[in-house]
């Protein structure tokens, strides 16, 4: 490969997609690294907000927030928001 190509390669790859994708998502790395509730903690609590989004147990429903805030309280409101910012500005 000569120099000229390697040049040509460097040029068609900034001025590509690519380039400019890894410069946006650059954060995103280290922020998924830090982030161990991701993995372990988020997962158990969509399961739990599905569940009580769909349970039938011949009672009436409350309202929906009623229902999602104290799994969302249990696991700390402003952890939750500042995680989720933290990603959102990562991504």
């Amino acid at each position: 490969m000569s120099a000229k190509g390697l040049s040509i390669y460097k040029e068609k790859i900034e001025n590509s997609f690519v380039i400019k994708d890894l410069r946006t998502f650059k954060q995103w790395p280290a922020t998924m690294e830090k982030w161990d509730s991701m993995f372990e903690d988020y997962p158990k609590m969509a399961a739990e907000v599905f569940e009580a989004l769909f349970i039938v147990d011949g009672h009436p429903q409350k309202h929906l927030k009623d229902r999602i805030m104290p799994i969302i309280r249990q696991r700390g409101f402003l952890k939750l928001f500042r995680e989720i910012r933290g990603a959102l500005k990562s991504l």
